[in-house]
């Protein structure tokens, strides 16, 4: 699926994009992802995934079941793509609430966004720093542009220390809920039942479904499922 098909744009914020997908193919060693029971690679539910992986033009995923208590399911950095799904999820991985919380999961990395659930604004802004700054001012940024040195290729680092992305604490905030905004969207697209996806975030954000209330995201999201931006992904994917 066409990842623009979700009406997202990201406008000058996608220099944030650009770099961290530059980056973050070296990177799986410093943000490793814990895989604690990894699946056999036919077993159905890393073949839901897999198919869910490929409409998205990811190439081959490792995938895990997490902690009972963990709901969802969240990719990491890696070639291939690590993926840990709640074991709730396994007993029906062709249903809706799979393929909504896998394919959300999946959108992220799709656009270099994974480190987004793992580092705070301050932390990413850190790692744009190393990335980005030829000599950091902060010791911490320093010493990671030090282990970065390690993983990433000399051409690469001269690339990435020509981008100025942009850094501000607004920038950050507001590229992290950019790119919430477009898994929630690829999320509910992949559902084929946008309901049920509403109903899950609705869950993680301990709304009961009988409550007439919605946040701003669920809000959001259900104008999204109305208008023809959702219509035309969902026919690019579906039909």
């Amino acid at each position: 699926v066409d990842m623009s098909a979700v009406g997202l744009r990201a406008g000058g914020l996608q220099s944030i994009q650009q770099v961290l997908a530059l980056a973050c193919p070296y990177l799986e060693s410093l943000y490793p992802t814990p895989m604690p029971e990894e699946l056999p690679a036919g077993h159905p539910v890393a073949t839901a995934a897999r198919r869910l992986a490929q409409a998205l033009g990811l190439g081959g995923i490792r995938v895990a079941t997490g902690r009972a208590d963990w709901p969802g399911a969240a990719s990491g950095l890696g070639d291939p793509v690590p993926l840990v799904i709640s074991p709730a999820l396994e007993q029906d991985p062709g249903g809706a609430e799979f393929r909504f919380w896998v394919g959300r999961a999946l959108c992220g990395a799709a656009n270099s966004a994974t480190l987004l659930d793992r580092l705070s604004d301050d932390d990413l802004d850190e790692l744009l720093d190393a990335l980005c700054t030829p000599r950091p001012m902060s010791r911490s940024a320093a010493a990671l542009k030090k282990q970065l040195g390690k993983l990433l290729p000399r051409k690469l680092r001269k690339q990435l220390e020509a981008i100025t992305p942009a850094t501000s604490p607004d920038d950050l905030r507001r590229y992290r809920e950019l790119e919430q905004l477009r898994a929630d969207r690829v999320g509910l697209v992949m559902s084929r039942n946008p309901g049920a996806g509403i109903a899950e975030l609705a869950k993680a954000e301990g709304i009961a479904a009988e409550a007439n209330t919605a946040t701003p995201r669920l809000a959001a999201l259900m104008r999204y499922v109305l208008s023809e931006d959702y219509a035309r992904a969902a026919r690019t994917l579906w039909v």
